[in-house]
């Protein structure tokens, strides 16, 4: 993995490698679809609130330690850098992927409008999806459906301890012609920390090692 896209931890740049993807896109309609009642007695998550000076460390693929730090908090976006790249990954107030940025500014990647891995308030049985333009430096540029389905409630464990985490499938596809496979990844979400615990991508685990919240 590169390290531009570890500081995502794992994030579908992988797509934006297609060199047959059309030029010009226009951005896709981000949000499209999701359940908006949850059953009855069924436990809810509301959006938890980062602040700056929240730090979040990884153990990618068993090897690589991965430090992200809260830089920034405003009423639309939370940009978090990677303490040793200086990359900072910037997302919505909903915790949706915006843009990849170069410590100088230089946008890398860009979710337009945007990746909305998550959709609040969340409970075991949640769906929701959403589309948009994956646009890398450089000009490539692909249109993406992504499709949640958050199924469990279950008890987890990982280096920074043991945590009640939601867990949450994402399948995506290209919104081209052509004989694409899908492609599934999955994670988890503990709401006692406000943050992901584990994630597997592309057969590579990665698990929080530790947390420190303001």
């Amino acid at each position: 993995m590169t390290a531009r896209s570890l500081v995502t931890l794992g994030v579908i740049v992988a797509l934006g490698a297609c060199g047959s993807a059309p030029t010009a896109l226009p951005g896709g309609p981000g949000l499209v679809s999701f359940d908006r009642e949850a059953p009855e007695g069924a436990a809810t998550f509301a959006r938890p609130e980062w602040k700056v000076g929240d730090r979040f460390v990884y153990r990618h693929g068993g090897e690589q330690r991965v430090a992200v730090r809260v830089v920034a908090v405003d009423e639309r976006e939370i940009a978090l850098v990677d303490e040793v790249l200086g990359i900072r990954n910037v997302v919505d107030r909903d915790f949706g992927y915006l843009r990849l940025e170069e410590p100088d500014g230089g946008i890398v990647t860009r979710w337009d409008p945007v990746d909305a891995r998550f959709s609040w308030p969340l409970w075991a049985g949640k769906r929701w999806a959403c589309r948009y333009v994956l646009r890398e430096h450089g000009g490539a540029e692909l249109p993406v459906l992504a499709e949640y389905h958050c199924d469990a409630l279950e008890s987890v464990t990982v280096p920074a301890g043991s945590f009640e985490a939601l867990r949450i499938w994402r399948r995506s596809r290209p919104l081209l012609e052509g004989d694409w496979l899908d492609r599934c990844d999955l994670f988890w979400y503990a709401p006692a920390i406000g943050q992901v615990v584990r994630r597997l991508e592309a057969t590579v685990l990665t698990e929080l090692e530790s947390v420190q919240r303001q």
